[in-house]
């Protein structure tokens, strides 16, 4: 008799296992019967009271089959969730495609999971192990299967819209549109068109003239930018007036929200007319969303379909000519590099204008308008651009510009000192050291990678070498060109690696002190123009902010690398005592530096 001493027929334990899970669907797959989001979640559900999961968190989401982005917000967050809540273990979804289309994103999400301790399961696919030879395979032709559809489900989405976007309406003679929110000017409205196989009404999109809107853009465009040259920040103080506008009214002009205008969206407008928008001049793929869909992507001019009388116009065909004619070489000038607005750039005031990343170099804090400069009674003085109409600010203060660039230019000299300076000369070197050996390791790793490639072609060719049957030979040169074109693409890579090497910076303390101590020589001198002066200053200032309520001026200098503060704030103003004859530091207000 053989007898077991070790014990392996352990009893089983029921244990509770903690889940998060994710549902979702496109705009095509919802048709499909079976994949609705509520449908996932039934049998996400099943599988989990079946198999004691509860469920700790979930996502369900729909988005464009177009699009059909994997790096959703939504998604990103319930992974980060699955990686950091210790109790969870699991990750369910109906099917793995639905986890990620696409096969790197599905191999690498899959993988830092389990790192984590947790494993993807889809409750709707057969189980398997992937551990075994078996499920390797499995795994990997379920991977390419589900991209492979992503990708097909893509194309024939966008032909679909191509054609919708070129088929003519033919009531109205416009292109039918594929949704989103139309130019200002323009509305969305939705047509009946026939009936479609199963009896349901077929409903189009096309786009029409908002009467009061089109006044607006005819009023914006064609005389204040055209006719009147007016710049676009005077445009849009004037909107915020009540000086006359057309038909002599009086009232502001607010945007579609009912609030005041911002540059970019005057200027928005401005380039749609440019483009044709308002001459009936449509557009199709012109933009593309990148992978986490933060932002869109202009593609290349010659893969946009532009489409004449699209919709309605509302600039004729004379005004659209005589527009691009005058403001088109302007707009094409400010595209090119090194472009500086002569005025704004030249200005005697340091702090108007933008400083090094386009952002309002000086801002009120009422409003968060840009302060500009006004000369009254002989004196220069910073005000509140948006102060002359009250509906927008009351910041009344009239800062003195010899004050507020004195004490700025004070500050500067008291932040960058020589102890101070050491530190971030110091913390320079590291970031620049750090980034060499990052730049290292990848070229190491680019380089291992070709380094394989080449064996497996040199395999290959040995397999060549020796074949005997010839039937293999079209399979075998098959893949040795797929592994030449991938070891091309990694050269390539190494290439512009080593371009975007990081140059050694040498950083000399002793100029950068002399700078700072001959800042006042600098504004003084008048050799220098203005714009030279305005950038040496700020090359240490990113913005100035002035708060009218608290009377504080806010400094903010660039960031530095080492840890000392980058924001320092400071009184600006004093209330005016009582009956004192106020000095030519403030003029209308009650407040005096």
């Amino acid at each position: 008799m053989q007898f077991s001493f070790r014990n392996t027929n352990k009893e089983k334990k029921e244990k509770t296992c903690y889940a998060v899970a994710l549902a979702r669907v496109s705009t095509e797959d919802q048709f499909i019967k079976g994949n609705s989001v509520p449908e996932q979640d039934n049998r996400i559900d099943r599988w989990a009271q079946k198999n004691n999961v509860i469920i700790v968190d979930r996502e369900s989401i729909h988005h464009s089959a177009y699009r059909g982005l994997d790096e959703d917000s939504r998604v990103l967050r319930l992974l980060e969730k699955a990686k950091s809540d210790q109790r969870i273990s699991l990750f369910l979804v109906d099917e793995k495609s639905r986890f990620a289309r696409r096969k790197v994103l599905r191999v690498t999400w899959a993988n830092d999971l389990r790192k984590h301790g947790v494993e993807v399961i889809g409750v709707s696919e057969p189980e398997y192990d992937r551990k075994s030879i078996m499920g390797v395979w499995w795994e990997g032709m379920s991977e390419t299967k589900d991209e492979a559809r992503s990708v097909e489900t893509a194309y024939w989405t966008m032909r679909g819209m191509l054609r919708n976007f070129q088929e003519r309406d033919p009531e109205t003679g416009y292109c039918y549109r594929n949704g989103g929110p139309p130019a200002y000017g323009y509305k969305n409205i939705r047509v009946i068109r026939g009936k479609d196989a199963r009896g349901k009404d077929i409903i189009k999109l096309l786009w029409d003239v908002v009467e009061e809107q089109a006044l607006i853009v005819r009023y914006v465009v064609l005389t204040c930018w055209h006719k009147r040259n007016m710049t676009l920040k005077t445009i849009i103080n004037h909107l915020q007036s009540t000086e006359p506008k057309w038909d002599g009214r009086r009232d502001l002009i607010l945007n579609a929200r009912g609030k005041p205008w911002s540059l970019s969206s005057i200027r928005e407008m401005c380039v749609k007319a440019l483009e044709g928008y308002y001459n009936g001049i449509g557009y199709f793929n012109r933009t593309g969303k990148d992978l986490v869909g933060t932002g869109q992507k202009w593609k290349n001019q010659e893969e946009w379909l532009r489409i004449e009388n699209a919709h309605p116009k509302i600039i004729s065909d004379e005004e659209f000519a005589e527009l691009v004619k005058v403001k088109g070489p302007l707009m094409e000038k400010r595209k090119k590099p090194g472009f500086r607005a002569p005025r704004a750039e030249n200005s005697r005031y340091l702090f108007t204008g933008k400083n090094l990343i386009g952002e309002n170099m000086f801002v009120c804090l009422r409003c968060g308008g840009p302060m500009k400069g006004s000369p009254s009674g002989g004196y220069l003085y910073y005000i509140c651009s948006n102060r002359d109409n009250q509906a927008s600010c009351d910041n009344n203060a009239h800062l003195a510009q010899d004050e507020i660039e004195k004490v700025v230019i004070e500050y500067i000299k008291g932040f960058f000192t020589p102890a101070m300076l050491e530190k971030i000369v110091e913390e320079a070197e590291k970031i620049l050291k750090d980034d060499s050996s990052d730049q290292l390791e990848a070229e190491r790793r680019l380089q291992k990678l070709i380094d394989e490639k080449q064996n497996s072609i040199n395999n290959i060719l040995e397999a060549i070498k020796h074949a005997q049957d010839s039937n293999v030979m079209p399979t075998l040169i098959k893949e040795m060109d797929k592994l030449q074109q991938e070891k091309s693409s990694l050269l390539r890579d190494l290439e512009e690696i080593k371009v975007d090497k990081p140059e050694s910076i040498i950083i000399d303390k002793a100029m950068v002190l002399k700078k700072i101590n001959s800042l006042d020589s600098v504004l003084r001198s008048k050799n220098i123009d203005n714009y030279e002066k305005k950038m040496a200053v700020k090359g240490f200032v990113k913005q100035l902010q002035y708060d009218p309520v608290q009377n504080m001026l806010h400094i903010y200098f660039w960031p530095s690398p080492v840890d000392q503060s980058s924001h320092l704030v400071i009184e600006a103003l004093k209330k005016a005592e009582a009956g004192e004859k106020l000095s030519p530091a403030i003029r209308g207000g009650d407040t005096r530096i």
